[in-house]
Order: structure tokens, then sequence, then C-alpha cells
């Protein structure tokens, strides 16, 4: 969001563009369930984020409502509220030991 905001083209928006559409949505809902098992969260988040963002860009296209950078940016706008709750959550809690 900080890079469409700031008008940053090139190579550096194209990779923060793939890690958003790798991982960002699915961890986004995916964290929230806290499994603790690493290769299945990192799964889960990946088919998660590709489920989502196929779905939500064919929604898109069939209503001819297509634009890349405002889909980027409403995703990463309804992404931020869990996100940041996961990391305030996180800091509150204290690591349990296992």
């Amino acid at each position: 969001l900080a890079l469409a905001l700031g008008n940053v083209h090139g190579s550096v928006r194209f990779v923060f563009g793939l890690v958003l559409g790798i991982a960002i949505p699915g961890w986004s809902i995916v964290g929230l369930q806290r499994l603790g098992d690493a290769a299945l969260e990192i799964g889960l988040t990946m088919a998660t984020s590709f489920a989502l963002i196929m779905v939500s860009a064919q929604v898109l296209i069939t209503a001819h409502l297509w634009h890349l950078v405002a889909f980027e940016e409403i995703i990463c706008m309804l992404c931020l509220p869990s996100l940041l709750w996961q990391s305030r959550r996180q800091w509150l809690e204290p690591r349990r030991s296992v």
C-alpha cells in the first residue's frame, strides 16, 4: 500500500506485489487459527491466498470493474486489520514454552 501511495513502480513493486498475492491474504485468515505446524500454515496460507485472489479477480472481471492497482490497494486495506490485530496479540501474550 505504501508503494502504491508513494507512486513507486518497477521491479521493487513487482516483487512486493508477488509477496502480497502469495502470502498476505492467506496469512490474514490462517494466522488467526494459530495451528502450530509451520508446514501446514505455509501450505494453507498459499492455497487460501491463491483462492481468494482468483475468485475476487474473476468477480471483478465479470463485473467489468477490473483495475489492478485498485485491486491491490483494496486487498491491502482488507488484510490490514487482521495483520495488525495478529501483531498486537503476539506482543501482548507471553511466550509459551514447549
